[in-house]
C-alpha cells in the first residue's frame, strides 16, 4: 500500500490482519493459511462442521461422505452410501455421531461404526465422557458413548429437533413438535410457555445451572434451576427474535 498512511496494526483472533490508515479506513488482509476447500464433486452438499477433541475438521454431506481436514491436508474420513445425513456431532472418546436415517456413532481411530437406531437425529448433548443425550425424530435417548447402547426416554416420545441438559439438576431440556419440554430428574415432564404461547426452541447452551434457550420467536431465554430468570428480545435490544 505505498500510497496509504498505516496508522496502526492488528491480528485478530482468526489470524487475519487490520491495518488502520489516515483517509482510508480499514484495510484487512485475510489470513494467508487459510484454506479454500472445494469438494471434488461439485454437486456435493455440506451439511454439517463440527471439529474433534484433537482440532481435526470434518465436513458431513448430503450423500453421507465425511471429509477431514486437518491444518491444511483433506482426506475422505468416510465413503458416502444410500443413506442421507442430516448431521454430525463431535462427541467424547474421539468418534463422531453421524445423524442419518437411524444413527450411528463412528470411532475416529479406527472408522469402527454401531449403528444406533434411534431414528433421525436432529441433536446431541453431551453429558460427560461416557454418555450423551440425542434428539431425533421419534424422541430423546440416552446414549453410552463407550458402547454405543442407547435408552429410549419414554416421556419424550415427540419429535424432537434439539436437546439440552442441566448438568446440577439433571433435568433435560428438549425442543419438542409440542413446544419446549423440561424433563426433571422426578420424572415429570413440563411444557414452559411464555405468555400463553409455545416456545419454539431452536438451540441449548448450558452452564453449571444456566440454560440458555435460542427460540423461533422469542429472543434469547435463560434458565437457572429450570426456572426462566431473563427473556431477551428486540425490546431488550437483540435485533432480532427469530434466533
Amino acid at each position: 500500500f505505498p500510497n496509504t498512511l498505516i496508522s496502526a496494526v492488528c491480528q485478530d483472533v482468526e489470524g487475519n490482519i487490520l491495518l488502520g490508515t489516515f483517509g482510508s479506513g480499514l484495510i484487512v488482509i485475510p489470513n494467508v493459511r487459510t484454506l479454500d476447500f472445494i469438494f471434488p464433486n461439485k454437486e456435493e452438499k455440506a451439511i454439517s462442521i463440527t471439529r474433534s477433541e484433537n482440532g481435526v475438521l470434518y465436513i458431513g454431506t448430503l450423500s453421507g461422505k465425511i471429509y477431514a481436514i486437518d491444518d491444511k491436508d483433506v482426506s475422505l474420513f468416510r465413503e458416502g452410501d444410500s443413506k442421507r445425513m442430516e448431521s454430525l456431532f463431535a462427541v467424547e472418546g474421539n468418534q463422531l455421531v453421524i445423524g442419518d436415517f437411524n444413527g450411528a456413532i463412528v470411532s475416529i481411530s479406527n472408522k469402527s461404526e454401531v449403528k444406533l437406531e434411534v431414528g433421525s437425529i436432529k441433536d446431541v448433548a453431551v453429558v460427560n465422557e461416557d454418555s450423551a443425550l440425542v434428539a431425533s425424530n421419534v424422541g430423546a435417548f440416552w446414549l453410552n458413548l463407550r458402547t454405543g447402547q442407547s435408552i429410549w426416554l419414554n416421556q419424550l416420545r415427540y419429535r424432537l429437533f434439539c436437546i439440552g441438559h442441566n448438568a446440577v439438576t439433571q433435568s433435560v431440556y428438549a425442543g419438542t413438535a409440542r413446544g419446549l419440554a423440561i424433563f426433571s430428574s422426578h420424572e415429570k415432564v413440563k411444557f414452559v410457555e411464555l405468555e400463553g404461547k409455545t416456545i419454539r426452541a431452536r438451540d441449548f447452551e448450558s452452564f453449571g445451572n444456566e440454560v440458555f434457550i435460542a427460540t423461533a420467536g422469542h429472543g434469547l431465554l435463560k434458565f437457572v434451576s429450570d426456572s426462566m430468570a431473563t427473556h431477551w428480545n428486540t425490546s431488550t435490544g437483540l435485533i432480532s427474535d427469530n434466533l
